[in-house]
């Protein structure tokens, strides 16, 4: 292999980042209830959690600054634009359709893991989704039309805060 077809450290990083992800399928998810929890197996992931807990999994060193949603979509990784996602990349939604209030984790063109953080909920598989919105209501702009997708992208993890 030469050096433009191997992979980079990067894309085996987003690789990893995917199947980690899928290796806790089916693992409880719970409502955000404090920066402290929603971030183990045993107490159930909230989403930003159940991201945060794959990261470190993989070996990319969070700073504590970065554990929120909102946080991960100002501070960590790079913007890719809808339809160039790949797995490992992390997709966001929006409640209101601004700012971002849930996130997962891209495994292919097409679906996303992510703990759903409500009750009895599950870590689960979903559609990465776009459609017109016709109704505004929470559930709609909840699970379809991602506001965008960042990409982990060189070993230093793209995180400080500017």
């Amino acid at each position: 292999m030469n050096e433009l077809t191997s992979p980079s450290e990067a894309s085996i990083k987003r690789w990893l980042i995917a199947e980690e992800a899928k290796r806790w399928l089916g693992h409880l998810s719970i409502l955000y209830r404090a920066p402290e929890s929603g971030l183990t197996p045993e107490e159930g992931f909230d989403c930003s959690g159940f991201v945060r807990f794959i990261l470190e999994r993989t070996g990319i060193d969070l700073p504590p600054e970065i554990r929120h949603t909102n946080e991960f979509f100002d501070s960590f990784g790079v913007l890719v634009h809808f339809g160039l996602q790949k797995a490992g990349d992390f997709v966001f939604f929006s409640r209101s359709g601004t700012s971002p209030t849930h996130m997962g984790i891209v495994i292919s063109k097409t679906q996303y893991i992510h703990a759903p953080g409500t009750t009895n909920s599950r870590v689960e598989i979903s559609e990465l989704v776009q459609k017109p919105i016709i109704n505004l209501s929470d559930s709609v702009l909840y699970n379809v039309n991602p506001i965008g997708f960042k990409r982990y992208a060189n070993s230093g993890g793209r995180w400080k805060i500017i």
